[in-house]
């Protein structure tokens, strides 16, 4: 699973500097501090954007479809036509399979942390080096 989360990490980072490079014009003064700050940013907003995809993958999933959908109906070729809502399709399906992974993977570490944390209260049930027991006489 962590080798899929990587793999989706790198996409979503080379995809934002691609769109970063269509979408402005860069003029580098300082050519390795330029392109080291530029993979640092990137590959910081593409953990948070694979984070947010984990989290939020069902919307994720609609995006891809809807993506897709306006892809299909920007194509003038059939064939293109089944081949962009057929990847739009795979990247909703992967997206999804990953997300609910990543939930119920969450939802096994919360139970043994819970599930460890009784077992430890009961272990230490019979020690009282805190307790301080009042007999009030009556």
């Amino acid at each position: 699973m962590g080798l899929l989360i990587m793999i989706m990490w790198a996409v979503m980072s080379i995809g934002l500097w691609v769109l970063y490079h269509k979408m402005f014009s860069v003029a580098y003064f300082d050519l390795g501090m330029g392109i080291v700050r530029e993979l640092i940013v990137v590959g910081l907003l593409g953990a948070l954007l694979t984070g947010c995809a984990l989290c939020f993958w069902w919307i994720t999933a609609i995006i891809f479809i809807i993506a897709g959908l306006i892809g299909m109906a920007s194509c003038k070729n059939p064939n293109a036509k089944v081949g962009v809502i057929s990847i739009a399709v795979i990247m909703a399906i992967l997206i999804s399979i990953m997300g609910i992974s990543v939930k119920v993977t969450q939802k096994k570490d919360n139970n043994t942390n819970s599930q460890s944390e009784v077992t430890r209260n009961v272990e230490n049930l019979g020690e009282s080096d805190n307790i301080v027991i009042y007999h009030i006489p009556g």
